[in-house]
């Protein structure tokens, strides 16, 4: 909620309430705690009469219809979607979902009169015949629609028509688009694509998939049918030509790329992706993703979510780009990449106040790491690019690192100087590792200031470990570290910034 503040500053929305109702929900009533990490320690009350304060800063509220909440701050009005369910109070705006947990009791209802029967007439029975909420059971979950695993393949199936599906099937680490259709207990469809596509049949009984094609049988087990409904649908508008595979340097990542696509630059940071263009020709579409790691607070948050609180950062990133929006189109949407969780985001936008763009953006997360596909493109080519990103976007797979017992085991008594002498002065850094984890840097310090000569030493200890081929170490007054570079499978120094530091 405190970010709301900066999204009014940024952009006006004034809306027209008529006939607006400051107590058409009185569950509102009361104070509310911040309960997730966009708004951890905020205190939100709302009074009777449409006067609310956030953290002591007063402002008005009404309710125009069900499920819709006005906020006003300094004459500045902004609509949000709002929910109540048990004590937990659920507010979205801008795609941003937060939510409140009650604090203390609920104030009590305002009593409403009872009407005076007519004379003559009866009093209705209280007790009297009412909608049974329990009286209309929940349709069956769709047994194919949810994940199959063993034998050494998952299959993850979602409905994409009457009686079809699509999804993925993955083995060997590879992930092919699964296409098929529905006969009572059975299914008929094929995997892979063009002419890389194979027939399969498949037979259900209960949790139990039995896969066939080929000749070679294989048994999957589905997962519990409660959790089917989580899947997320395929994505529509995909392209399916023939493509070609990129590897990040240090093994990040990989991806497929349309046949005439290339990358045209790859670091630490970011990677740009030039979509068949040519010398010469318009610069129609910017295509990059960009990578890194999760915050501790956003760690274990769905990536749809994710998204959608990231709406201020990418307002603020396409202002920097001369790129003009209000809000996305709508809330970020659930997507399946091979087995891995994702979402996408469109916006629309102007370039320079004259040239319409489409923006799309799209994350996967995969343990503490994300990795986030932008395209921007003009209007008016979209239809020429976007099935390309898509497709791209799909073969995603992310292979974020992880401890690294091997180059650990040889950095274990190692040690590392890094010498930054010059007519400024020597500054000698060594850092020397033991097999516990444990390292002892010593700074020496010398120079000549006047006609004198200074010299100086310090000395700290810290801890340190190995993240894929990256060297991390703590310290108390900072981290240091950098790219271990390998010679022969031997580790023989480190890439500390501009600076190259190196084993002895």
């Amino acid at each position: 909620m405190k970010r709301l503040h900066r999204m009014l500053a940024l952009v006006t929305l004034l809306f027209v309430s008529l006939g607006s109702d400051a107590s058409a929900d009185e569950k509102l009533h009361g104070k509310w705690a911040g309960n997730t990490y966009l708004n951890q320690g905020e205190v939100l009350v709302f009074e009777a009469g449409g006067r609310a304060t956030l953290d002591g800063e007063a402002f008005e509220w009404s309710v125009p219809g069900k499920g819709r909440l006005v906020y006003t701050f300094e004459g500045e009005s902004l609509e949000m979607e709002y929910g109540i369910r048990g004590d937990v109070l659920t507010l979205t705006y801008f795609g941003e979902e937060v939510a409140y947990k009650r604090s203390g009791p609920p104030p009590p209802p305002v009593e409403k009169p009872k009407p005076t029967p007519k004379p003559g007439e009866k009093p209705a029975n209280p007790l009297g015949k009412r909608e049974n909420p329990l009286a209309k059971p929940k349709a069956p979950a769709d047994p194919f629609a949810r994940r199959f695993e063993g034998d050494g393949l998952v299959l993850i199936l979602s409905t994409a028509a009457e009686g079809a599906y699509q999804g993925t099937l993955t083995f060997g680490g590879e992930s092919l688009p699964v296409a098929c259709r529905r006969s009572s207990d059975s299914l008929s469809g094929t995997f892979g694509e063009g002419e890389g596509a194979f027939p399969f049949t498949a037979a259900l009984a209960g949790d139990k998939l039995t896969f066939e094609t080929a000749g070679n049988q294989f048994d999957l087990t589905g997962e519990a049918l409660a959790s089917s409904g989580t899947i997320p649908p395929p994505m529509t508008g995909v392209a399916m030509g023939a493509t070609k595979a990129w590897k990040h340097p240090r093994d990040w990542f990989s991806m497929k790329l349309p046949k005439a696509w290339d990358v045209t630059h790859a670091d630490d940071e970011v990677v740009y992706v030039n979509p068949g263009l040519k010398q010469g020709d318009n610069q129609n579409a910017i295509i990059l993703l960009t990578f890194g790691e999760l915050s501790r607070k956003e760690q274990n948050t769905e990536v749809h979510t994710l998204m959608d609180g990231m709406v201020p950062d990418f307002k603020q990133y396409f202002a920097k780009q001369e790129i003009s929006v209000t809000k996305p189109d709508g809330p970020s949407k659930k997507v399946l990449v091979g087995d891995v969780p994702g979402a996408i985001q469109t916006w629309k936008g102007q370039v320079q106040g004259t040239k319409n763009v489409d923006i799309w953006i799209a994350t996967i997360i995969k343990r503490d790491a994300y990795l986030t596909m932008f395209a921007i493109v003009l209007g008016d080519e979209s239809q020429k690019f976007l099935p390309g990103v898509k497709q791209t976007f799909m073969s995603l797979k992310a292979n974020p690192p992880e401890l690294n017992p091997e180059l650990m085991a040889a950095l274990s008594g190692a040690k590392l100087v890094l010498n930054l002498s010059g007519s400024g002065g020597t500054f000698i850094t060594t850092y020397e590792f033991s097999a516990g984890g444990n390292v002892h840097r010593t700074t020496l310090m010398g120079g000549i200031t006047g006609n004198s000569d200074v010299s100086g030493e310090s000395t700290l200890g810290g801890t340190w470990e190995v993240i894929g081929d990256e060297l991390y170490m703590y310290f108390k007054d900072g981290q240091d570290g950098g790219q271990i570079l390998l010679e022969g499978g031997r580790p023989t120094s480190v890439k500390m910034g501009s600076e190259t530091a190196h084993f002895q």
